[in-house]
């Protein structure tokens, strides 16, 4: 398990290229995506609008989740690399 490498609070745009992983919170709240472009963006659902860009993976998302009762998100791409997003 590898801990989030950064993220960043300025508003994400959409991907570039394809959203390959989508995850939503338990609670409604949020939402996940993932994308062929390496990055994980976070919606508030509320809202409809972006709120965060994850940074850290060097290939393709191809699975999110979010853990049950918290706010850690936990990541996967093309090469088997995981990441936990807190």
């Amino acid at each position: 398990r590898k801990q989030a490498q950064s993220g960043s609070k300025a508003p994400p745009t959409k991907h570039a290229g394809r959203v390959t992983a989508v995850a939503i919170h338990p609670q409604g709240h949020l939402a996940a995506t993932g994308g062929q472009d390496c990055e994980i963006k976070i919606w508030d659902l509320t809202t409809g609008e972006p709120t965060f860009v994850l940074l850290g993976h060097s290939s393709p998302i191809t699975a999110l989740a979010f853990h049950e009762k918290t706010q850690v998100l936990v990541s996967g791409d093309r090469t088997g690399h995981m990441s936990l997003w807190r």
